[in-house]
């Protein structure tokens, strides 16, 4: 015969649901999909309440009740959390919610059966002074969500790529070194505050470069052999100043704080790349095309031009001329070839700095328009013609580097990732 429940089992409920549930969002975020919705704080605020809710509520059947009634309430609270979640987000349409809410089951049921283990172990242990206990336990679980949303969450893609992201930013744009030992980052916080950072690919490790308001992030970043990392920083000069004197190029490194480059006559200077012979930038709306960013400039418009030589001798800069927008010119190695670009390509090219790949989304839709026939990150032979799905899922601003390739989950929204999947 069950035992009566005692009154505190309630509220133990509630309060272990609420820390299991706050320690499975610092955990949980094994895959790209859940760690966007981990990433959402009115997700989160609404998954903890409504894990205090139902852990309070179902606290007797997992005590007092049989081991299935148990193993149920656990179970129950897992999935019941997700749907709970998912129709309160989507109110009116909630049917069609909670049918997808299996997505977060990963991160809820485990956390669920956990509510269940302590919960039991809770109730066979002597009385103890709860008020305390509860406290601090709350106490420990909402430090441990603050740090979940300041900290930068790390994943593994549904393709099974590395990704990071930085809670409350956008990742605009990546960069790799030559090497590849460093893949560069620049995102938008706050809708106004720009942050540089170098990730290292060896070890993981997330270096952050420099942060502020003057950080240009739609311009990009190049990134040289030992992290020097060239972007662009508009200094807000008080109004009356001329918009050219306002910008300029800085460079700064691991080793070597922010360095003024040379000042910028014009503030419409995007996709900035790496070359071994210097950092290239778009001039959009100047008399030139592709411009050097280094200081002494000889230029009547204070840029030097890029000729077509140096254009050839570095492949990467071949999809920022867009002289005809369905054909790239290449070189790769001694021969220069003519690229036609591919019916499917969505979005940005890369040239791999040999000239021997190109890389981008490569997208097709039925002819009713109603499926989606392919969205993957495709390389493809600039020599042979020959196409090799590099990862199986959409990819934005893909960037080839000697042994990976990067690319971001999305353009648009907050919380997006940058990942990383090897090339073999």
């Amino acid at each position: 015969m069950n035992q009566t429940p005692r009154p505190s089992w309630v509220l133990d409920g509630a309060m272990i649901a609420f820390i299991v549930g706050s320690v499975a969002f610092v955990v949980g975020g094994v895959t790209e999909e859940l760690r966007g919705l981990l990433t959402e704080p009115l997700v989160c605020a609404l998954g903890l309440g409504a894990a205090t809710v139902l852990g309070g509520a179902l606290a007797r059947r997992a005590v007092s009740g049989t081991p299935i009634q148990a193993v149920a309430a656990g179970m129950g609270l897992g999935i019941g959390v997700a749907a709970l979640v998912a129709a309160l987000m989507a109110l009116p349409v909630f049917p069609i919610a909670i049918v997808f809410s299996y997505i977060a089951w990963p991160v809820t049921i485990p956390a669920g059966l956990a509510w269940l283990v302590v919960l039991r172990w809770q109730a066979r242990l002597p009385q103890l002074p709860r008020r305390v206990v509860a406290g601090l336990g709350v106490a420990l679980a909402a430090a441990l969500v603050v740090v979940r949303f300041t900290q930068p969450m790390v994943a593994i893609s549904s393709a099974g790529s590395r990704c990071v992201g930085f809670p409350g930013e956008r990742i605009e744009t990546l960069a790799w070194a030559p090497d590849g030992a460093w893949l560069g980052v620049i995102s938008e916080a706050d809708g106004a505050v720009g942050v540089v950072r170098l990730i290292e690919q060896a070890s993981g490790r997330i270096i952050e470069l420099v942060r502020g308001p003057n950080v240009a992030v739609y311009s990009g970043l190049a990134v040289g052999l030992a992290g020097e990392t060239t972007y662009l920083h508009n200094s807000y000069l008080p109004e009356g100043v001329s918009a050219a004197d306002e910008w300029s190029a800085w460079t700064v490194s691991p080793s070597a704080p922010p360095e003024h480059l040379t000042d910028l006559p014009t503030p419409s200077l995007f996709d900035l790349t790496w070359t071994p012979e210097g950092v290239v930038g778009a001039w959009v709306d100047g008399p030139v095309g592709l411009v050097w960013v280094r200081p002494g400039s000889t230029s009547p418009h204070g840029l030097d031009e890029v000729d077509a030589e140096a254009i050839a001798r570095n492949p990467a800069l071949s999809p920022l001329v867009v002289a005809d927008p369905l054909e790239l010119a290449v070189r790769a190695g001694e021969a220069d070839l003519r690229i036609k670009v591919p019916d499917d390509a969505a979005g940005d090219i890369n040239v791999s700095p040999d000239g021997r790949q190109v890389v981008f989304r490569a997208r097709a839709i039925s002819s009713d328009g109603m499926d989606v026939l392919h969205d993957q990150l495709v390389a493809l032979s600039t020599l042979t013609g020959e196409r090799a799905v590099l990862v199986d899922e959409p990819a934005w601003e893909p960037r080839l580097g000697p042994n990976a390739v990067a690319y971001l989950t999305s353009t648009v929204e907050e919380g997006n990732s940058a990942c990383v999947a090897p090339v073999r």
